[in-house]
C-alpha cells in the first residue's frame, strides 16, 4: 500500500520547482468584459440586437419558424445561457397588460 504524505510533505512537493511557484503567483485573472453598470439599463439595442436590462440580463427580438419572439435571457461571458424565456407576440402582449398589477404587488409606480 502506498505511503501517505503529511501536510508538510504535500505542500512542498518535489514536482513544483521554485520557478513554477513564482509563475503561478504572477498569473492574473482575465479582466471581465466591460458592460454597463448593473443597476442601469440601456436605452437602445446594441450592435448584436440586444437591449440590456441590467448586469447580465438582456432582451432581444428573435425569429423562430417565421414567428418573432421576445427573448429575455441571462448572459455569461457574452454568451446566452439557458436561463431565460422566449415569449411569442401574444404572451408578450399579455405580459404588458399585467405590468400594472405586477407593479402594484411590488409597490412600484409606473
Amino acid at each position: 500500500m502506498p505511503k501517505r504524505l503529511s501536510k508538510a510533505e504535500c505542500s512542498s512537493s518535489s514536482d513544483d520547482s521554485d520557478a513554477d511557484k513564482s509563475e503561478k503567483k504572477t498569473k492574473k485573472a482575465k479582466p471581465a468584459k466591460k458592460v454597463a453598470d448593473s443597476d442601469s439599463a440601456s436605452d437602445d439595442f446594441d450592435g448584436e440586437g440586444k437591449l440590456q436590462i441590467s448586469g447580465d440580463k438582456y432582451l432581444s427580438i428573435s425569429e423562430f419558424k417565421g414567428v418573432k419572439r421576445v427573448d429575455l435571457r441571462c448572459y455569461y461571458n457574452g454568451h446566452p445561457t439557458k436561463k431565460g424565456i422566449s415569449l411569442n407576440p401574444e404572451d408578450w402582449k399579455k405580459l404588458q397588460l399585467l405590468i400594472p398589477k405586477i407593479n402594484s404587488k411590488l409597490g412600484v409606480s409606473d
